[in-house]
């Protein structure tokens, strides 16, 4: 599954614009500012800031993408998963998929004026999806759902994003996880200053994870 973020075309010299999903008439509409609108703030390119109002300067959504070496892929002309309400007015990113028996949970963010929130889908052939909404509410993105139980429950990991109005800047606390007792081993430590747009999986680790103990366990890896 491939995001894609598509920004306004055609925009005014003089203006600024944000594609925004309208829920109402199930279209995507382009908002302008003039450069000279007081209070207005472009010096970060991804964001429109008006005041205390933070928009993007694009709109995601996903597009099923094939391959059979996983280096050259074919990508579908169209959407296979875009936004569809009011939370997700400013797209939809990061989508992780876990396979769990024989359906796919898809867990993405979802943005609007609202903040960052996880929403979650779930489909047995990754063509058609049955939406569950915010499973998480701001501020909160980048979800990893854990594909195995353990202690006989399903298990997550999440960031949380450092401010809660509007679209701001996410990363992960630095921490290290350790349960010896549960015969499980997880770790999770970002880099100084590595505060944005860190993404984030969870592979099975069968060599010695960076703990005082080395059991079979969970490696977290960001990119």
């Amino acid at each position: 599954m491939l995001r894609v973020a598509e920004a306004p075309r055609d925009v005014p010299e003089q203006h600024v614009a944000a594609p925004i999903y309208d829920p109402e008439s199930k279209q995507i509409v382009v908002r302008t500012w003039p450069k000279d609108t007081p209070f207005l703030d472009t010096s970060d390119s991804r964001l429109i800031t008006v005041g205390n109002d933070t928009f993007l300067t694009s709109i995601s959504h996903f597009r099923r993408a094939r391959s059979k070496d996983g280096f050259k892929f074919e990508v579908e002309a169209g959407p296979a998963f875009a936004a569809a309400d009011a939370l997700e007015a400013f797209g939809r990113r990061g989508s992780r998929i876990t396979r769990i028996a024989d359906t796919y949970w898809v867990n993405y963010t979802a943005v609007s004026s609202a903040g960052i929130s996880t929403a979650l889908a779930s489909s047995r052939d990754l063509h058609s999806f049955e939406r569950h909404g915010v499973i998480f509410s701001p501020p909160n993105r980048d979800v990893t759902i854990f594909p195995e139980q353990i202690r006989g429950r399903y298990w997550r990991c999440i960031a949380r994003c450092r401010r809660t109005s509007g679209v701001r800047r996410s990363g992960w606390l630095r921490r290290r996880i350790c349960w010896p007792g549960a015969g499980t081993a997880w770790w999770l430590q970002r880099a100084p200053g590595m505060v944005d747009d860190l993404k984030i999986a969870v592979v099975p680790c069968r060599s010695a994870c960076k703990c005082a103990v080395a059991p079979p366990g969970w490696r977290f890896i960001t990119v």
